[in-house]
């Protein structure tokens, strides 16, 4: 959301989602935002991205709210790269291969350790059979390090017989564009918050977000965290949110 002239519009949300602020009143967010309207839409500013019962209840309105335009042109350079510019086949496995310790000297000691090669092939992807397709997200793609790991998990996965791409000639919004319209299921580590909110804004059948079981990772807090995030959608959650996400732990 954003505007070309320099404003700020306070918008406060009370009881059943309406809103009270100096331009707007009587109505929703998000028919505010949608609809047609003589002002600019607003900027929204937030401290948190939080999964909680907010997202359980207003799931839908939020899809809206954050609508992805395709064919939107990146700011930063308008004629060369669009927001845009791949995006993953009706039948591909999407997976965001994170890899924390590409940027942390010890992810592992910090609770950021992520699944190794071996155990995505064979246990994260062990329903998939010779031929089933794969595309593949990574920060830092051409990284040394990245390279090292995701070589390692490239191997694994063409050793079962698997189709695999990896889309490395793309900037992070390119990426998150890419992950949001994943069709058949999306994949990821449940501690990044990029590929979660790539997943949950995605029309997926199926989100799985992974956690590994380790003592650093139920020491920084984040196990127990991360496997609230259900619970805290609460029983009346929409059920296109519910339905869909998996937190899995290995």
């Amino acid at each position: 959301l954003s505007s070309n002239r320099p404003w700020r519009q306070k918008v406060v949300m009370e009881g059943d989602n309406t809103v009270k602020s100096q331009n707007y009143t009587n109505a929703t967010v998000i028919q505010q935002v949608l609809s047609a309207h003589p002002y600019p839409p607003p900027i929204f500013h937030h401290k948190s991205m939080s999964l909680g019962k907010m997202m359980g209840r207003y799931y839908r309105q939020l899809r809206q709210l954050l609508a992805f335009d395709v064919n939107a042109a990146e700011p930063r350079a308008p004629k060369a790269n669009p927001c845009c510019r791949r995006l993953p086949e009706p039948d591909e496995y999407v997976l965001h291969f994170r890899n924390f310790q590409t940027e942390l000297r010890n992810a592992a000691g910090h609770g950021f350790e992520d699944l190794a090669p071996r155990r995505i092939a064979h246990e994260l992807f062990a329903h998939l059979k010779a031929g089933d397709k794969i595309a593949i997200t990574t920060r830092q793609y051409g990284d040394n390090n990245n390279n090292t790991a995701l070589n390692s998990l490239l191997y694994e996965l063409r050793a079962r017989d698997l189709e695999v791409r990896v889309i490395g000639d793309q900037d992070a919004v390119q990426d998150f564009c890419f992950l949001m319209h994943a069709q058949k299921e999306i994949l990821g580590y449940a501690r990044s918050t990029y590929f979660i909110w790539a997943s949950i804004l995605s029309n997926a059948t199926s989100i799985r977000a992974y956690l590994v079981n380790t003592t650093a990772n139920w020491r920084s807090g984040s196990m127990t965290r991360l496997m609230d995030y259900e619970l805290n959608w609460g029983v009346n959650a929409d059920p296109l949110l519910r339905d869909r996400y998996h937190l899995e732990v290995y």
